[in-house]
């Protein structure tokens, strides 16, 4: 037959199970020519492999139902139809099912959103590193190594933080500002320290009875403050201490 010989493919064909009658049909050339090639290369006759229904192929959770043809690429590959463990029917290529691959239909793959880590000053994209800070913005890492420092002797500490989205204060106590922060965030994303104060559990409980016309009840938020007034309250704390 005239026309060169796609080698190539006749090897594909050969390894995917199709006989020599078969091969020659899709490469366009004669039975003999398939055969010459067979014996130049030491290949057998291509014996394709059967199975019963029900057969479950090795690493995987598809069952085979029958024969489905070959995929309509230019290089046409053996499709079994299965069954997966799931219920779901769908045709595989064999040359991918043989080596054990897929393991099923799609039903044991998922997408998991991962939540985008951001920074605990900021509330940015969080830029690597060991810690929960950007790593370019110098601001908020200053901001870190100030609070951890103040941590790292297990200072308590008073702290005050405001959300935009509850429009209100939040007045509690820490040991570890930096790890509290983030903690916080997980409820309220929004949330911004505002300042801190070194005085800790006895402060804290001071300003929750200074303000507590505006305390939402059952928390330790409260609505109608501002910043100038909590820190009065902290000099009129001093002043009586």
């Amino acid at each position: 037959m005239a026309g060169k010989i796609d080698y190539d493919l006749v090897a594909q064909l050969h390894d995917n199970g199709f006989n020599d009658t078969e091969i020659a049909e899709k490469v366009g050339c004669s039975n003999s020519s398939v055969s010459i090639w067979r014996r130049k290369n030491n290949k057998a006759i291509a014996k394709r492999v059967q199975f019963k229904p029900g057969y479950l192929f090795p690493g995987t959770r598809l069952s085979y139902i029958k024969e489905a043809g070959h995929n309509d690429s230019s290089r046409p590959l053996r499709l079994i139809r299965c069954k997966c463990f799931c219920g779901t029917v769908e045709n595989f290529l064999y040359c991918t099912l043989k080596k054990g691959s897929p393991k099923t239909c799609g039903c044991l793959s998922f997408k998991t959103n991962k939540p985008k880590v951001l920074c605990a000053f900021c509330g940015g994209p969080f830029g690597g590193g060991s810690v929960g800070v950007c790593q370019k913005n110098l601001e908020c890492i200053k901001e870190y190594n100030r609070l951890r420092h103040l941590a790292s002797g297990h200072t308590d500490l008073t702290y005050v933080m405001y959300s935009p989205a509850l429009i209100s204060h939040k007045i509690g106590h820490t040991t570890n500002i930096s790890k509290r922060l983030p903690m916080l965030r997980c409820g309220c994303w929004d949330l911004e320290l505002v300042t801190t104060f070194p005085h800790g559990r006895k402060l804290e409980k001071w300003l929750h009875k200074r303000f507590s016309l505006g305390r939402i009840e059952g928390t330790e938020w409260f609505t109608g403050l501002t910043e100038t007034a909590i820190k009065e309250a902290v000099v009129e704390y001093e002043s009586i201490q």
